[in-house]
Protein backbone atom coordinates (compact mmCIF):
# COMPACT_ATOMS: atom_id res chain seq x y z
CA UNK A 1 0.00 0.00 0.00
CA UNK A 2 1.46 3.36 -1.15
CA UNK A 3 1.00 5.68 1.92
CA UNK A 4 -0.24 9.30 0.81
CA UNK A 5 3.43 11.42 1.78
CA UNK A 6 5.19 9.30 -0.38
CA UNK A 7 2.27 8.60 -3.31
CA UNK A 8 2.53 10.45 -7.11
CA UNK A 9 -0.40 11.22 -9.35
CA UNK A 10 2.15 8.90 -11.63
CA UNK A 11 1.01 6.01 -9.48
CA UNK A 12 -2.98 5.72 -10.28
CA UNK A 13 -2.33 7.18 -14.09
CA UNK A 14 -3.30 5.01 -16.61
CA UNK A 15 0.43 3.29 -18.03
CA UNK A 16 -0.31 5.33 -21.73
CA UNK A 17 -0.15 8.63 -19.76
CA UNK A 18 1.79 8.32 -17.26
CA UNK A 19 5.43 8.13 -19.13
CA UNK A 20 4.87 11.66 -21.08
CA UNK A 21 7.31 14.50 -19.31
CA UNK A 22 4.58 16.55 -18.46
CA UNK A 23 2.53 14.01 -16.33
CA UNK A 24 5.77 13.06 -14.38
CA UNK A 25 6.35 17.23 -13.63
CA UNK A 26 3.07 17.83 -12.55
CA UNK A 27 3.09 14.37 -10.65
CA UNK A 28 6.17 15.98 -9.11
CA UNK A 29 5.11 19.42 -8.20
CA UNK A 30 1.91 17.92 -6.96
CA UNK A 31 3.56 15.56 -4.46
CA UNK A 32 5.81 18.69 -3.15
CA UNK A 33 2.67 20.29 -1.76
CA UNK A 34 0.86 17.56 -0.82
CA UNK A 35 4.12 16.29 1.61
CA UNK A 36 4.39 20.44 2.41
CA UNK A 37 0.85 20.18 3.65
CA UNK A 38 1.16 17.22 5.49
CA UNK A 39 4.13 18.63 7.27
CA UNK A 40 2.16 21.93 8.44
CA UNK A 41 -0.58 19.80 9.74
CA UNK A 42 1.29 17.55 11.78
CA UNK A 43 2.02 20.79 13.48
CA UNK A 44 -0.90 22.22 13.69
CA UNK A 45 -2.63 19.72 16.18
CA UNK A 46 -0.72 21.96 19.37
CA UNK A 47 -3.44 20.20 21.54
CA UNK A 48 -2.88 16.92 21.16
CA UNK A 49 1.05 16.75 21.74
CA UNK A 50 0.44 18.92 25.12
CA UNK A 51 2.95 16.56 27.01
CA UNK A 52 5.99 16.99 24.18
CA UNK A 53 5.34 20.73 23.68
CA UNK A 54 8.17 23.16 25.52
CA UNK A 55 7.68 25.48 28.64
CA UNK A 56 7.27 28.55 26.21
CA UNK A 57 4.55 26.93 24.16
CA UNK A 58 2.95 25.82 27.18
CA UNK A 59 3.02 29.33 28.35
CA UNK A 60 1.40 30.82 24.91
CA UNK A 61 -1.09 28.51 25.27
CA UNK A 62 -2.04 28.89 28.81
CA UNK A 63 -2.41 32.50 28.24
CA UNK A 64 -4.95 31.96 24.64
CA UNK A 65 -6.61 29.11 27.18
CA UNK A 66 -7.01 31.77 30.14
CA UNK A 67 -6.01 28.74 32.56
CA UNK A 68 -6.43 29.59 35.86
CA UNK A 69 -3.82 29.82 38.89
CA UNK A 70 -0.95 29.07 35.85
CA UNK A 71 2.51 30.95 36.89
CA UNK A 72 5.49 30.52 34.00
CA UNK A 73 7.57 29.56 37.18
CA UNK A 74 5.45 26.26 37.82
CA UNK A 75 7.22 23.19 36.94
CA UNK A 76 6.73 22.15 33.24
CA UNK A 77 4.25 19.11 34.32
CA UNK A 78 2.28 21.51 36.78
CA UNK A 79 1.71 23.62 33.54
CA UNK A 80 0.82 20.53 31.12
CA UNK A 81 -1.92 19.61 33.83
CA UNK A 82 -3.20 22.82 34.09
CA UNK A 83 -3.52 23.16 30.48
CA UNK A 84 -5.16 19.90 29.92
CA UNK A 85 -7.74 20.55 32.46
CA UNK A 86 -8.58 24.04 31.62
CA UNK A 87 -11.34 23.40 28.97
CA UNK A 88 -13.29 20.61 31.79
CA UNK A 89 -12.79 23.15 34.49
CA UNK A 90 -14.51 25.26 32.72
CA UNK A 91 -17.30 23.46 31.93
CA UNK A 92 -17.42 22.63 36.09
CA UNK A 93 -16.56 26.10 36.90
CA UNK A 94 -17.41 26.80 40.77
CA UNK A 95 -18.59 23.13 41.45
CA UNK A 96 -16.44 21.27 44.14
CA UNK A 97 -14.72 18.60 42.27
CA UNK A 98 -13.24 21.32 40.11
CA UNK A 99 -12.18 23.17 42.63
CA UNK A 100 -10.56 19.92 44.45
CA UNK A 101 -8.98 18.85 40.65
CA UNK A 102 -7.40 22.30 40.66
CA UNK A 103 -6.56 23.03 44.18
CA UNK A 104 -4.45 19.52 43.83
CA UNK A 105 -2.91 20.30 40.12
CA UNK A 106 -1.42 23.29 41.52
CA UNK A 107 -0.53 22.45 45.46
CA UNK A 108 -0.15 18.43 45.30
CA UNK A 109 -3.13 18.48 47.69
CA UNK A 110 -6.40 19.91 48.50
CA UNK A 111 -9.77 19.84 49.98
CA UNK A 112 -12.71 22.34 49.35
CA UNK A 113 -14.96 22.80 52.03
CA UNK A 114 -18.57 24.85 51.69
CA UNK A 115 -18.97 27.48 54.21
CA UNK A 116 -21.84 25.82 55.82
CA UNK A 117 -19.34 23.00 56.96
CA UNK A 118 -16.54 24.92 58.84
CA UNK A 119 -19.54 27.45 60.03
CA UNK A 120 -18.46 30.37 57.93
CA UNK A 121 -20.83 32.81 56.31
CA UNK A 122 -21.94 32.63 52.35
CA UNK A 123 -19.67 34.47 49.79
Amino acid sequence: MIKLYDSQITDILPDNIKGYPDSIAISYAISNQVKQILDFAKNSSVYAVIDQLPSEILDLMALEFRTQYYNQALPIEVKRILIKNTLPWYERAGTPSAVEELTAAVFGYGKEAEWYEYGGKPG
